[in-house]
């Protein structure tokens, strides 16, 4: 009998979500913590407002190099440090409000160490969870903030009450060094071996382009990189990144100005006791946990199912999290009651976790390989959003006191709920918006010519040159137009260079759809052809055809496969194809010197024939080519090449001469 195997990677997201739940407990316990002490050393509400901004500060510096040094170092080197001085700083450290400068001090080395965090866990995750598993996998882990806020909320009051303010960064102390060894004994760097469908599912890959020179091209054709420059204008660029700027800057706002005000406001504005409250006060941020989760789980639904793309279901749930959390927010003031201002609150922050599920894994999405790097940047938006709306919150509230000295009435905290209530639907609406418009091309901008390819004794061989046109200009030199599809299929394209790069990522997402199973099958390539030909029939038939003429091949259980796609759907096999030009100057060459027995030199000898023939009479041809083969052992794309060419034809060397006419 054989016992399943629990893989590594879920308890590495365990491990995170944890981490994230033990760092909010720190946030949500300092703020209650300090504030008793606050109240009891008379401290103004501004004041309050700056010390507990501060934490925000050190947090911004660090997030960037955080994500840095994760890239650099490791993220699971890094996320260790991080907890050993967050965690030795609480220890350390008393809590008395009196003394400004060791609290701000404090502070800051927490808000660093903690800024460290989550550029991390996002590097780990985006190295150990494949694509179909990262939404949950992330929307896990950042429940565990609300999980941790709302453990904070219910023990902490009671812990502060009978055991002092001080108590409360003694257990979070020794909660973050029982972390640390937990996450020393069983967390670990991914070893490839352990993740044999990493490429075919785009397993670290980048959105973001990498320079061909990072790239080294192996004789498997298999590519192994290098540690890559990383793009920092490309990133800082990106429209994308900066749509999930604004999410996180919204987000942070409502979250940090509820977790350190909405103590304040049941005390003050409600006149309620925290510790009368009992479980109530645990409910806004046990429903973040639930709404959280939720949310991973239905994107990954609507993907995986094909019922919406990537992008419209991350926009769909980031709409209507932001919306429906802004009227909540909104309406907290309204409600003066106890169980009005918790109902309030928990959808706010239960609908801004949604909202946090439809971006929060766009990280990964468009920069696994900088997940980290695009965290940070993200997550110091994030940050500012805590500075700026902690102490300003602050500074309102010790305005509102001229006219109500108490805070008791709701006019003193409608301002607090209404800013982040507005900042959401302006995210909502700017996120809305399509940042990647589409557009259909009425003719082709920049295309490569003919593909050639053929069937010989072990697979097929297959041809093209890397010349790209920009019209009738022959600009790019190095485009390849030939790539693996899964296990079994090579693909050829000639046509308009961006309709194969979205060809591309429509067989990701196919080959990622079928890796999911993990059922021991694989799409071989007469299914990868049906499917091409319906691709491309549909988009002819919604007039916005994808200008490509496609050639796949292929070999699965010994029986090979060559077939070609026009732009508009018409399909056929054969023993041997072309695109372009190659159909009508390569085929007959194919036709009268292609027989089934062909070796692998004779195959490439009259591939390189054709093409030196393509060369010759095809303007639009440039002489550096690759030569790919796909058997059942795999596929080989070979190093560009030049052909031998002789141009001192008498027909080159005078090519008017004898013909009618002004040319």
């Amino acid at each position: 009998m054989t016992t399943m195997k629990f893989p590594k990677r879920y308890l590495v997201v365990i491990l995170t979500f944890i981490s994230t739940s033990v760092c909010y407990i720190e946030r949500v316990g300092f703020s209650i913590a300090y504030t008793v002490a606050a109240d009891a050393a008379g401290v103004n509400q501004s004041s309050k407002g700056t010390i507990l901004s501060t934490f925000y500060y050190g947090y911004a510096c660090s997030q960037v190099p955080g994500g840095w040094a994760a890239q650099k170092i490791g993220g699971r080197k890094v996320l260790l440090l991080s907890f050993v001085l967050w965690s030795s700083t609480c220890a350390l450290i008393p809590l008395d409000p009196n003394r400004v400068f060791v609290m701000v001090i404090a502070r800051l080395l927490v808000g660093v160490a903690q800024g460290f965090i989550f550029p991390s866990i996002h590097t780990v995750l985006a190295q150990w969870v494949p694509p179909h598993e990262r939404s949950r996998s992330v929307s896990l882990t950042t429940s565990g903030m609300y999980l941790g806020a709302a453990a904070g909320m219910l023990f902490l009051p009671s812990l502060v009450k009978y055991k002092g303010p001080q108590s409360v960064f003694l257990a979070e102390a020794a909660l973050g060094a029982m972390w640390s060894l937990l996450w020393f004994k069983y967390a670990s760097d991914p070893p490839r071996s352990e993740h044999p469908k990493a490429t075919a599912a785009g397993f670290g890959e980048s959105m973001l382009p990498i320079k061909g020179s990072q790239k080294l091209k192996l004789e498997n054709g298999g590519s192994s990189v290098r540690t890559a420059k990383i793009p920092w204008k490309k990133i800082l660029l990106s429209l994308p990144v900066w749509a999930i700027v604004v999410n996180n800057f919204t987000f942070h706002y409502a979250l940090y100005v509820l977790m350190n005000w909405l103590p304040t406001y049941f005390e003050l504005g409600l006149q309620l006791s925290l510790q009368e409250m009992g479980s109530s006060k645990m409910l806004p941020y046990l429903n973040m946990f639930i709404f959280s989760n939720i949310g991973g789980v239905v994107a990954d639904h609507l993907v995986t199912k094909r019922i919406l793309s990537v992008t419209r279901t991350r926009k769909l749930l980031n709409t209507i999290g932001f919306i429906v959390a802004s009227l909540a927010l909104m309406a907290i003031p309204i409600f003066r009651t106890s169980g009005g201002a918790v109902l309030c609150s928990s959808v706010a922050l239960g609908f801004l976790a949604l909202g946090r599920a439809g971006f929060a894994v766009n990280h990964m999405d468009i920069a696994p390989r900088y997940a980290g790097i695009v965290m940070g940047v993200s997550n110091t938006a994030g940050t500012l959003a805590g500075i700026i709306g902690v102490d300003l919150t602050g500074k309102l509230l010790e305005a509102a006191r001229t006219v109500d000295s108490s805070l008791s009435s709701a006019e003193s905290w409608r301002v607090v709920f209404f800013i982040p209530g507005l900042l959401c639907i302006f995210s909502s609406l700017l996120v809305s918006l399509e940042f990647r418009p589409s557009c259909n091309f009425w003719y082709p901008y920049v295309t490569g010519t003919s593909v050639v390819a053929l069937k010989y004794k072990d697979g097929i061989l297959m041809a093209a040159d890397m010349g790209g046109s920009y019209g009738s200009t022959l600009r790019y030199k190095s485009v390849e137009r030939m790539k693996p599809i899964g296990k079994h299929s090579l693909l050829g394209a000639s046509g308009e260079i961006s309709d194969f790069q979205e060809l591309l990522r429509y067989l990701d997402e196919l080959i990622l759809y079928d890796n999911m199973w993990d059922d021991g099958n694989s799409l071989g390539p007469k299914e990868v052809h049906n499917y091409l030909t319906r691709v491309m029939y549909n988009r002819r038939n919604k007039f916005n055809p994808l200008w490509n003429s496609l050639v796949l091949g292929g070999v699965k259980k010994g029986q090979k496969y060559l077939g070609m796609v026009s732009m508009i759907g018409v399909n056929f096999e054969d023993n041997h194809v072309a695109t372009g030009f190659g159909n009508h100057l390569a085929r007959p060459i194919l036709r009268d010197e292609w027989h089934e027995n062909l070796t692998f030199e004779e195959g490439v000898k009259l591939l390189e024939k054709c093409m030196r023939v393509l060369l010759y009479r095809d303007r639009s041809a440039v002489n550096k080519l690759q030569i790919s083969k796909i058997t059942e052992e795999g596929v080989t794309i070979s190093q560009p090449y030049s052909l031998k060419t002789f141009w001192g034809f008498s027909a080159f060397e005078n090519p008017t001469l004898g013909a009618e006419g002004s040319w």
